[in-house]
């Protein structure tokens, strides 16, 4: 995608990653920090591998007039299935390394020689408005291989292997979002997800409330993922775009696009 993306984006905040994210940078120069303090800069060319669950601010700068990124979701049960392969090639070293490393909610690496292109292969052959989450990638398909070739630039980093464990482990703010962000036209209540959990309403705000978020919280993070996601598709204007993300009016959205990334859509 080129800049701007979104009348002159520089900087998108609060932005909840909700899968694992590759970021590929082709110009320019990036800047991730998230909620626990932790950040990542880096020149381009490179590679970024987002831990899911976290809540970011990116910061993009120009260089001489530039700056040229590509993103691409990775499922969970993708990361499940790539945890199985790379966790049977684990050694006790890599162990030992890993439980003497800081817990790292992101990575880097350099754009070695064909990672570029095979990172571009996968995006053009997975391409749907959900940028891939919910796009099935059978296990001998040539994206499923590339996909791991590119996730085993970071496996072998201090800390990819607790990278990948966290990755299979799905909380209940994850379910509740999947859920709502399936059928974003639906007004969602509590009791129809947790009825979709197979719990009560009761059992759900209280471990929405152990993991110290709230339904509203969540839903609010699926609507402003899913309308950046739009916008920079140029899936439509900004009228079709509240409506695909369940509101009612576009000043409303725009308030609240406005309100919650510090950006005018």
């Amino acid at each position: 995608n080129k800049f701007p993306l979104i009348n002159g984006l520089a900087d998108v905040r609060d932005y909840y990653v909700a899968n694992c994210l590759l970021f590929k940078l082709n110009k320019g120069s990036l800047r991730i920090e998230n909620e626990f303090g932790e950040f990542i800069e880096q020149s381009a060319p490179c590679l970024f591998l987002l831990e899911k669950d976290q809540t970011i601010t990116l910061s993009m700068s120009e260089i001489e007039g530039h700056i040229d990124f590509s993103s691409l979701e990775v499922s969970y049960d993708l990361m499940q299935k790539f945890y199985k392969v790379f966790y049977s090639t684990r050694n006790y070293n890599d162990r030992e390394l890993s439980l003497k490393t800081k817990p790292k909610y992101f990575f880097h690496a350099d754009l070695l020689p064909g990672m570029s292109d095979t990172f571009d292969s996968i995006l053009h052959g997975v391409a749907c408005p959900r940028v891939c989450s919910n796009v099935s990638i059978d296990d001998h398909d040539y994206s499923y291989f590339s996909l791991m070739y590119l996730i085993s630039a970071f496996v072998r980093k201090p800390g990819g292997f607790d990278f990948l464990e966290r990755a299979i482990k799905i909380t209940t703010k994850e379910k509740v979002y999947n859920i709502i962000i399936s059928d974003l036209t639906r007004k969602w209540s509590q009791a129809e997800v947790a009825g979709k959990l197979f719990m009560s309403v009761s059992s759900l705000k209280r471990k929405l409330a152990a993991e110290e978020v709230s339904f509203s919280k969540i839903y609010l993070d699926a609507r402003m993922n899913q309308a950046i996601k739009l916008l920079r598709m140029g899936a439509g204007n900004i009228s079709q775009v509240a409506t695909m993300c369940g509101y009612d009016t576009p000043s409303y959205f725009i308030a609240i696009f406005k309100r919650h990334f510090k950006i005018t859509p």
